[in-house]
């Protein structure tokens, strides 16, 4: 029995030619959705609204849903607790395959206590609040989900920010520059070892890097480029076809909860 899927973006949606390209670059995994026909996975907009799509989507027989990029946006209900099917959050950031090779080693010195520092650099078309976001996400992803995140300067061009985990402290810094193209990237430094990741934008095509140095020397990690979209299709078939939980949308509401917190006591403190 074929395990390839129907996949389908909904009318409008984000993919358009990538996905056509995902789609046809994973042949035995997915095929286009007929139309008219049923869907086995469907990509959701993560423009504004796209908490009631994920739930249209899902009660319209979709095995499996992904959420791409979406946006902070006023509280609703706990839709994690309403829909039971696999859903895949994808961050063009945290679902790339260098932030996932580098998860398991991140985490690791994470649990040592050291604080983490966290880097995006952006351009200047882009909200704050959607930075801010994708910044929690990339720690969540790296062994440090955050509870309480204070931004402690902030400018049209640059935020600082510290945040509190159970783990121990994470800094964060964004800077907007049309000097260098957007990246985002990670250092942790810990007694006995530390670790730097480096990731390009997905538009760039290149892979990124991620540098351990330890008792052993340094050393850079042998890792393949993939576009984040295509890791992210395959996994949300492999969470499908396998039974594999993902607990992606109840860590992004975690994260828009901060976000939205954290937001608001800023613009609470300048009125």
């Amino acid at each position: 029995m074929s395990s390839a899927l129907s996949a389908a973006e909904e009318s409008g949606g984000p993919g358009g030619r990538d996905l056509r390209a995902v789609l046809s670059s994973l042949p035995r995994s997915l095929r286009p959705a007929v139309d008219g026909g049923p869907t086995d996975l469907r990509e959701v907009s993560g423009d504004p609204g796209w908490r009631d799509r994920l739930v249209e989507a899902a009660a319209r027989g979709a095995r499996g849903i992904l959420v791409s990029d979406p946006t902070p946006e006023a509280p609703g209900d706990h839709v994690e607790d309403s829909v039971s099917i696999p859903v895949v959050v994808h961050s063009k950031w945290t679902c790339s395959e260098t932030a996932r090779g580098a998860a398991p080693i991140f985490a690791r010195l994470a649990e040592t206590g050291a604080r983490l520092d966290v880097r995006i650099v952006e351009g200047f078309t882009r909200p704050t609040e959607t930075i801010v976001l994708e910044q929690l996400q990339l720690a969540r992803a790296l062994g440090r989900p955050i509870d309480e995140l204070e931004i402690l300067t902030s400018s049209q061009s640059s935020y600082t920010a510290l945040g509190r985990s159970t783990t121990g402290p994470v800094s964060f810094r964004m800077t907007r520059t049309r000097a260098e193209a957007p990246s985002a990237g990670a250092r942790i430094i810990a007694l006995h070892a530390s670790a730097e990741l480096r990731v390009p934008a997905p538009e760039n095509g290149r892979p990124g890097s991620v540098v351990v140095v330890d008792d052993d020397g340094e050393r850079e990690l042998p890792l393949q480029f993939e576009d984040p979209r295509r890791t992210s299709w395959r996994r949300l078939h492999s969470a499908v076809v396998h039974g594999n939980p993902t607990d992606d949308l109840r860590a992004l509401e975690a994260d828009l909860r901060t976000t939205r917190s954290t937001l608001e006591t800023v613009t609470a403190r300048s009125s």
